[in-house]
């Protein structure tokens, strides 16, 4: 009886293991969860057209193709020497190509940056130069900055002008000070995305 009894009791802790063993396993399943959902976020950094700074030297010796820069309303009362024209303000016309691959038809705001102006390579007398932006004196001042008023696309040509008059001089000194000096006028030009 001593050997059934052993056989009744391990065959009840073999039972007992089995449903202990079992039920871990039942609740590992249990807990066990499906994946969480993924989900992905495209992220894009759009480039940004860097600025591109330029000078516009205006006169070199007041003369550009035969034009001399006079003060404002002062064409009859100047000289300008033999073969040469006097005018109370120029005119540059400009072609601006934006581009990028893959950016056809995209749209943004093109802005004009006005840099100190020199003449002669100092600034004491730079203030009597004006730039507007277009063909009319006085319209559209370009002070600091200007943003055209019309977009810009990605593959279109954008055509504007610039307008630069000089102011009369206060005096002799100064007219002396300025006479046949070279003008620079630097200007940035930069495209933000609409």
């Amino acid at each position: 009886m001593k050997r059934s009894k052993k056989i009744i009791i391990i065959g009840i802790i073999c039972l007992v293991m089995s449903f202990a063993v079992g039920g871990a396993y039942a609740y590992w399943a249990g807990v066990i969860n499906a994946p969480a959902e993924v989900t992905d976020d495209i992220n894009i950094t759009i480039g940004e057209g860097a600025a591109i700074d330029t000078v516009l030297v205006v006169n070199q010796g007041f003369t550009i193709g035969g034009r001399v820069l006079v003060p404002l309303g002062q064409v009859d009362n100047s000289n300008a020497g033999a073969g040469l024209i006097p005018v109370d303000n120029m005119t540059y016309p400009y072609h601006v190509h934006w581009t990028g691959d893959g950016a056809t038809g995209a749209t943004g705001s093109l802005t004009i940056t006005l840099g100190q102006i020199t003449i002669d390579g100092s600034t004491t007398h730079a203030g009597l130069l004006k730039v507007y932006v277009g063909t009319t004196p006085g319209v559209n001042p370009l002070t600091t900055s200007y943003t055209m008023p019309d977009s810009i696309v990605v593959g279109t040509q954008y055509n504007f002008s610039l307008c630069v008059t000089l102011d009369c001089p206060s005096s002799l000194t100064v007219y002396n000070a300025i006479f046949s000096k070279p003008i620079a006028i630097p200007l940035t030009f930069s495209v933000a995305v609409t």
